[in-house]
């Protein structure tokens, strides 16, 4: 993933990965997640084929319970969502 894969989109950004984690999204990565999310000013939204959820709320990522090797998409709208995709994204696809 880089900065290039990012879709730049009139309201926001997008950016569609896989879920790296040998285990799949669990508590630890999903505190991550939010955490990361948390920073930007951004609405960032994840999508998965277990539905949509708000990735500044610990609760809604691991309500997804992503499996490893998934498909996901990250979109944000806001004046850094460009950099938002970006920073949740690099969490994607860490091995943990």
């Amino acid at each position: 993933m880089s900065l290039e894969d990012i879709e730049i989109l009139p309201e926001g950004a997008r950016l569609t990965l896989r879920l790296m984690m040998a285990n799949g999204l669990h508590a630890r990565p999903a505190a991550r997640i939010s955490k990361e999310a948390q920073r930007y000013r951004s609405s960032i939204r994840i999508i998965s084929e277990n539905g949509e959820a708000d990735a500044k709320s610990i609760l809604d990522v691991l309500s997804l319970a992503i499996p490893h090797n998934s498909l996901c998409t990250l979109e944000a709208t806001g004046p850094d969502a460009r950099e938002a995709v970006a920073a949740v994204g690099t969490i994607f696809l860490q091995q943990d």
